[in-house]
C-alpha cells in the first residue's frame, strides 16, 4: 500500500492548530495505521521549537513526522506540495486571518483538511476537495486522515483532480505554474 502524505506548511502560530495536528497524529499512530507520513514544515512564531519538539519526543512521534522548523523557499514549497497528498489547515477558533494557506494548497492542486472556520467553510461549499472538521476536534481530524489513508488510489486521484479543477476555475495562478513545471 502506497504511503499517504499529509502536509502542514506555513508559519506556525499558537492559533494555527499545530498542537491539534500533533495530537491528531498521535491518535492516528496509536491506531496502528502504517501507511501515512506526516510533514510539519515552516517557521514558528509565538511557539518555540522546543515546545513542538518536546511534544514530538514525549509522544514518540519522531519516526512518523518530517519536521522542518524554518522558512522554506518557494522552490522547496513546490516540492513539498508535489509529495503531499493532502494539506492540513487545522486553525483554532481564535484565528481571525484569511484563508491563504487553504487557497495556496488548493492552488497547488492539493485537497485540504480544514477546521470549520467561516472563511474556510465558504470555500469548502464551492469545492469537492476540502474536508471540514470542527475546530479543535482532533479525533475527527485523526479519523479523516485514517479514512483517507484507506481510500483507493483512483479515488484519491479524483479528489486531487477536483482540487486542481476548482483552483483553475477560480484562477489562482500558482496552480497553472505548478502543473506546467
Amino acid at each position: 500500500n502506497k504511503k499517504v502524505n499529509f502536509l502542514y506548511l506555513g508559519l506556525r502560530k499558537p492559533n494555527k492548530g499545530v498542537f491539534e495536528y500533533l495530537q491528531a497524529i498521535k491518535i492516528v499512530i496509536e491506531t496502528g495505521v502504517k501507511n501515512i507520513n506526516f510533514y510539519l514544515i515552516g517557521a514558528s512564531y509565538g511557539i518555540s521549537f522546543k515546545e513542538i519538539n518536546d511534544f514530538i519526543l514525549n509522544n514518540n512521534l519522531e519516526k512518523n513526522i518530517i519536521f522542518k522548523n524554518e522558512f522554506v523557499t518557494e522552490k522547496e514549497k513546490k516540492e513539498f506540495y508535489k509529495v503531499c497528498n493532502y494539506a492540513i489547515v487545522p486553525y483554532s477558533v481564535n484565528y481571525a486571518g484569511g484563508a491563504g494557506a487553504l487557497k495556496e494548497a488548493i492552488s497547488y492542486g492539493r485537497p485540504v483538511l480544514s477546521s470549520s472556520l467561516k472563511q474556510f467553510e465558504m470555500l469548502a461549499d464551492k469545492s469537492n476537495s476540502i474536508s471540514i472538521f470542527e475546530v479543535d476536534n482532533v479525533k475527527r481530524l485523526a479519523n479523516i486522515m485514517i479514512e483517507l489513508s484507506m481510500t483507493p488510489a483512483d479515488k484519491q486521484l479524483k479528489i486531487r483532480e477536483n482540487a486542481k479543477n476548482f483552483s483553475n476555475s477560480i484562477g489562482w495562478p500558482s496552480a497553472s505554474e505548478f502543473y506546467k513545471n
